[in-house]
């Protein structure tokens, strides 16, 4: 369990090493090949007894997401008051690794072992952000950043973010922004990217699970307008090439 101020880092060989394992059988059969990052928001409002629940979504969602999408690769990414400068990490599952040698090991009951594996470190990946108290916010924009910096290279690329999406860096407050006209979105979306805040997500599928859960409940509209500024902003701008509220 990581505690504040020091990064996280985890071995896969917490529930496998590479070493112990019999060789695969099913060398034939297709292997995974895209490459996943899961961005975890620690901050307040990501806990489920001040907003949404963070543990609870990745508990209900993260295995499957990791399944249906074909993820080999996934990666990790914290948003918190300083994204970039945040100590926490997760480290890279493998969830289809290669073996050779003789024997035999089902390739899927392999599968599901490393998507469980990937639960449990964007769990501690919480767990640390949690506890990182003078770092309680929501850099959004930094942990997409991050995310960006994780792409595999020549794979389909697959990016699920935790959170609701209000971006809430100590300088920056989304929930404060007048997003009630167009123009007004266009100008707060142009200051980002002059700013170089803007993640470059060319070709990535990006995923909200949480998304915009606090305006759910808000003003007649207030929703609708926070998903049209963000899909102007991943689609346009950070060129993703779709972007889907789950």
């Amino acid at each position: 369990m990581a505690t504040a101020g020091r990064a996280v880092s985890w071995s896969l060989g917490a529930v496998m090493t590479l070493g112990a394992l019999p060789a695969l059988g099913g060398c034939d059969e297709p292997r995974l090949a895209d490459g996943c990052v899961v961005v975890v928001d620690g901050s307040g409002s990501g806990r489920a007894d001040g907003g949404f629940d963070v543990a609870g979504e990745l508990n209900g969602s993260l295995v499957k997401f990791v399944r249906d999408k074909g993820c080999r690769m996934v990666r990790f990414a914290p948003i918190a008051l300083s994204s970039e400068a945040s100590p926490c990490r997760g480290e890279e599952v493998d969830v289809d690794p290669d073996y050779s040698g003789g024997g035999g090991v089902d390739r899927e009951d392999v599968r599901n072992q490393r998507r469980g594996k990937a639960l449990e470190v964007a769990l501690q990946l919480l767990d640390c952000l949690h506890r990182q108290t003078d770092q309680n916010g929501s850099d959004v924009l930094g942990g997409l950043k991050l995310a960006a910096r994780a792409r595999p290279a020549d794979v389909p690329f697959h990016v699920l973010v935790v959170s609701d999406f209000i971006h809430a860096d100590g300088v920056e407050y989304l929930n404060r922004e007048d997003l009630s006209t167009e123009a007004k979105r266009a100008a707060l979306i142009e200051r980002y990217a002059s700013e170089g805040r803007i993640a470059d997500l060319s070709g990535a599928s990006v995923y909200g699970l949480g998304f915009g859960q606090l305006y759910k409940t808000g003003k007649a509209g207030a929703f609708d307008r926070f998903e049209t500024f963000w899909k102007t902003l991943l689609l346009d701008h950070a060129h993703a090439a779709q972007f889907h509220v789950l």
